[in-house]
């Protein structure tokens, strides 16, 4: 995100969740790195409003080599 729009966009994120609270359960901030900059700050501004928030780690995709056949599979 360009510095210049950071604050202006966290801003509008809060407010637009704020704009009708009674009719969301929750909202899921997918792709967001957790450990950001960004992140902190709305959680921050969520605090001020009294969101309460929950931030889960993402899935982490795994991934095997797989044998050159389904006889090697079963071999191994």
């Amino acid at each position: 995100m360009a510095p210049a729009y950071h604050t202006s966009a966290i801003h509008a994120i809060v407010r637009m969740v704020n704009w009708d609270r009674t009719e969301w359960d929750h909202i899921k901030l997918n792709d967001t790195e957790i450990e950001s900059l960004t992140f902190r700050q709305l959680q921050q501004e969520f605090k001020l409003l009294g969101v309460t928030e929950r931030a889960l780690r993402p899935y982490s995709c795994t991934s095997a080599v797989l044998p050159r056949s389904f006889d090697e599979y079963l071999a191994s």
